[in-house]
């Protein structure tokens, strides 16, 4: 396990996530009831106040727990469709893997290319969208395993997201208008991201992706007001490494950090050390064996 220090914390990084796939359209679910409603206590009432989901995991330490139970085992076989939204993605090398937000009544998701929506969470309809026109096309994006993205972060009446194109941006969460973007990486050089960022006491923080690219993995703090870098972390020491090879070491980070607030701590997992590749390249140049 390696440490690294955050604003006078320690940090931690464990070990590795999966990811999955899921359906192109985000499906809301209504639970038709038999028109009887049952007695609500004071809590109950107050849950009301709760029914947010301001983070990836709903809170920093993504326990992804949320104090409901209007939807239990007595009645979850009478979930039907409520409402369908589509994003308007219709590419068979994208994917849609976000976490939506929900704010307010209004959720906040983002597709495979990259868009990023507001969506009225009771009646499926767009209040606005952001479509990115200063991204370089897709097709020559190093991009090992889909055109995805996993979903945005929130703080400060901002939304940050963080692009294919290496990119990090910062919208407003009212009108979805752009209000700043900084590079984190080169997108030439292998470098990508699908994270969904994390935001922790006014900082943003993301990773990298590109394992099979021969990149050095990293972990960035910015600053959630300016997009100003704040701290780097790398994920391959050149001690652990022989060489040089660690400046290719892989070690991407694109599942979301958790931050446990009572600690000061930020955990993150890596991907696989380089050489993440496909070894058919490799086979392609090397010399053929002796028969």
């Amino acid at each position: 396990m390696r440490e690294v220090f955050f604003p006078r914390k320690r940090v931690c990084l464990p070990g590795v996530h999966g990811n999955a796939r899921i359906l192109m359209w985000v499906v809301a679910i209504l639970l038709i009831t038999a028109g009887v409603a049952a007695p609500r206590s004071a809590a109950q009432e107050h849950e009301d106040t709760d029914l947010n989901w301001r983070y990836y995991g709903n809170d920093p330490g993504n326990m992804r727990y949320q104090n409901v139970d209007q939807i239990n085992t007595s009645n979850v076989s009478q979930l039907k469709p409520a409402w369908v939204f589509h994003t308007g993605v219709h590419d068979k090398d994208a994917s849609m893997e976000t976490t939506p937000l929900v704010l307010n009544g209004v959720m906040y998701l983002s597709s495979g290319h990259d868009d990023v929506f507001a969506v009225n969470a009771a009646r499926g309809t767009q209040i606005w969208a952001y479509h990115p026109t200063d991204m370089p096309p897709l097709s020559q994006l190093p991009l090992c395993c889909a055109r995805n993205n996993r979903g945005v972060a929130q703080g400060q009446g901002r939304l940050y997201l963080a692009r294919l194109d290496a990119t990090l941006v910062a919208l407003s969460q009212e009108t979805g208008k752009q209000l700043w973007k900084t590079t984190v990486d080169d997108w030439h050089n292998g470098y990508t991201m699908t994270i969904p960022p994390q935001y922790v006491n006014g900082m943003v923080i993301v990773g990298v992706s590109g394992g099979e690219y021969f990149i050095r993995g990293h972990v960035d703090a910015y600053n959630a007001k300016t997009g100003s870098l704040v701290w780097r972390f790398y994920t391959t020491d050149p001690n652990t490494f022989a060489g040089d090879s660690w400046k290719q070491g892989g070690a991407p980070v694109w599942q979301n950090p958790s931050f446990d607030l009572g600690l000061g701590m930020l955990y993150f997992s890596v991907g696989n050390a380089g050489p993440d590749i496909n070894g058919v390249p490799r086979g392609l140049t090397s010399t053929p064996p002796a028969s």
